[in-house]
């Protein structure tokens, strides 16, 4: 039993799968078995690793940057999705969380001055709470922009393919 690890034009093999290795031994009997030998090795090598690349999103394909055939590397942009719908949501985001950090500002704000008055007996206990309550909706609703934000972004992103791994395109299927 033999074990070979090796390098197939950069490309380490465990990306592939040896479908057939044939091993000869040309040993010469009037010898013995730790003299000379000479070993001839014919290995046959498939891809084991096929992959359907696809986006998470549903978008219009604006363009392949790669034709069949071809060979890609790992980071390569693949393919360009139309994004004006994921722009315009990640625009919707951005501004929504502008205005729920102008909110939190205000009612942070307006709490601390109703701190201050209900010090000097200006405010009742109940108008206090009712602008503690404005403040922490406030930061609950910022905290949910974010993660509307954080959304949009990955979305948007998601209208670039890019390669997870070196390789070539075999075959382009688009459906609409």
């Amino acid at each position: 039993l033999f074990v070979v690890k090796t390098i197939h034009r950069g490309i380490s093999m465990k990306y592939f799968s040896i479908v057939a290795i044939v091993l000869t031994f040309f040993l010469n009997p009037s010898n013995s078995c730790a003299q000379n030998y000479n070993l001839g090795v014919k290995v046959v090598l498939t891809p084991s690793k096929r992959a359907i690349l696809s986006s998470r999103i549903f978008s219009t394909l604006n363009k392949f940057y790669f034709k069949e055939g071809e060979s890609f590397k790992k980071g390569d942009l693949l393919a360009d999705l139309d994004d004006k719908y994921y722009l315009q949501s990640l625009n919707k985001a951005k501004s929504a969380l502008d205005a729920a950090d102008n909110e939190v500002r205000f009612s942070t704000n307006n709490f601390e001055q109703g701190q201050k008055l209900f010090d000097k007996k200006n405010l009742s206990e109940l108008e206090l709470e009712q602008r503690r309550f404005e403040k922490v909706r406030s930061e609950i609703t910022k905290m949910q922009m974010v993660s509307d934000l954080e959304i949009a972004k990955y979305n948007f992103e998601a209208c670039k393919i890019f390669a997870p791994f070196s390789g070539r395109v075999v075959m382009h299927i688009v459906k609409e």
